[in-house]
């Protein structure tokens, strides 16, 4: 549970494991949707601290079980310096993909040391490049030719040495891309390729943040302004943060102590489904359901060392259906064409007034509102395997905690070696949550993959 300036702060995922593509958040997409503390701005907070045990289950209830994120805003912060302070950060950062695994570049595709053009794994001959080392070494009889013409005037010729036959070329047999003059499948270079770092970007981030304090020795009043741009690793995923923040607390002559800021911040996210799979397409997932098949990591990690993925095309040029080697779709398909997005709209502040009646008796009263709408939209292009029909789905999620307090504080020395700490006081908390889910599946024109994509340019909406 978090709590931002004494007011509950939701950060649900709101995630629905309903079904798989169009009727739900599937095991590929289940790390496209964010938490909503992601809608936290880093730059304006002043303090984090961790309540947990009897402590937070008494203030927060259940909720509370797994302890509490007690954080404090600068717009609610009492330790502003007197006098004006202007402070302007800018950050830039690089990320690259770490890990990877430590690919052999001796096998090609293909099993029992046999070249495959159409098989998953890499137990097929060696690389030309490996031919004679292997040879004299084991005293094998290996050649460096990887397939025969079926027709043509070469027919029963074997394929110039270190290439063969396009892998592609048997399951398009109508695209001439992949075919020579004579009709025969075009020769490609049998070599290892490096097939994750072609694919993965490198992520920038790049934040800005703009701030004005002002405070005296009753009076303390900040503003923050702050930007985030976020370019991710995968091919066409990133987020944006701006936020907007005001407050201040003050003393008055009376003696009345008050505090309150308010918030606004916009998030946006959008990513090709990038759900955790390991070739699904060969076993049928966990369940048996190919969950996880619609994912860009289903087969990324597993491919071919001599398949070139990041050069070979990966849309039919005729109508931008997915084209891959196998019956699974093509991570760069999917990367470029099967996009999930979210645009988050949230405000929240709160408000504190508190006055020591005496030396012993406080009163306190704290409330506040936390409120966000959350727009999210899943394309899935029509032409791809995992769902030739394709989808689009919009939802609209929406979000309301009020909070409110009233607290008593007595304390009370009643001798030299005891003394009493009373804490009572009572709590109003309303929580509103609403969900407007429309599918529509069964994408109509295929004009309309590449922009609109609208719910009323499918066969069925429900």
């Amino acid at each position: 549970m978090f709590v931002v300036d004494g007011i509950p702060f939701d950060n649900s995922v709101n995630s629905s494991e309903t079904g798989q593509g169009s009727g739900g958040e599937n095991s590929a997409q289940n790390t496209m949707i964010s938490n909503r503390a992601f809608d936290l701005d880093p730059n304006n907070i002043a303090s984090v601290s961790i309540l947990k045990g009897a402590a937070a289950a008494a203030l927060y209830g259940s909720r509370a079980t797994n302890g509490v994120v007690i954080i404090t805003t600068k717009a609610a912060s009492k330790g502003t310096k007197k006098g004006m302070e202007i402070n302007v950060t800018s950050s830039f950062n690089v990320e690259e993909i770490s890990g990877i695994p430590d690919y052999q570049d001796v096998y090609t595709q293909g099993s029992n040391q046999v070249y495959n053009g159409g098989f998953i794994g890499n137990w097929g001959a060696p690389f030309a490049t490996e031919v004679d080392r292997i040879n004299a070494q084991f005293g094998t009889n290996y050649t460096k030719t990887y397939g025969t013409y079926a027709g043509g005037p070469n027919k029963g010729l074997p394929y110039p040495e270190g290439t063969a036959p396009h892998p592609m070329a048997a399951r398009y047999p109508s695209l001439t891309q992949f075919r020579d003059a004579d009709g025969q499948p075009i020769a490609v270079p049998i070599v290892p390729h490096d097939i994750i770092g072609g694919f993965f970007e490198k992520g920038k981030t790049q934040e800005n943040s703009f701030t004005i304090s002002n405070g005296s020795e009753k009076v303390n009043l900040n503003a923050s302004v702050s930007r985030m741009d976020q370019t991710g690793m995968i091919p066409n995923s990133g987020a944006t943060r701006t936020s907007l923040s005001f407050g201040g607390n003050g003393q008055l002559d009376n003696g009345v102590f008050i505090a309150g800021n308010v918030n606004y911040v916009n998030t946006t996210q959008f990513s090709p489904p990038s759900g955790a799979s390991a070739f699904s397409d060969y076993f049928g997932g966990v369940n048996g359901d190919f969950a996880g098949a619609g994912s860009i990591y289903a087969r990324l990690f597993y491919l071919p060392r001599n398949f070139n993925l990041n050069g070979y095309p990966f849309e039919n040029p005729v109508d931008g259906s997915n084209l891959f080697y196998r019956a699974l779709d093509n991570p760069r398909w999917i990367a470029k064409y099967n996009k999930y997005s979210s645009d988050v709209n949230r405000a929240y502040g709160s408000f504190t007034a508190g006055y020591d009646i005496n030396e012993w008796l406080q009163v306190m009263i704290k409330g506040g509102i936390n409120t966000y709408t959350d727009n999210r939209k899943d394309i899935v292009r029509s032409g791809g395997i995992q769902e030739p029909l394709g989808h689009v789905w919009n939802d609209v999620l929406t979000n309301t905690e009020q909070d409110y307090n009233l607290i008593v504080t007595i304390q009370k020395d009643i001798n030299s070696d005891l003394a009493f700490r009373g804490i009572f006081g009572g709590n109003a908390n309303q929580r509103d949550f609403s969900r407007n889910r429309v599918t529509g599946t069964g994408i109509i024109s295929d004009g309309l993959n590449t922009g609109l994509y609208r719910l009323d340019a499918t066969a069925s909406q429900i």
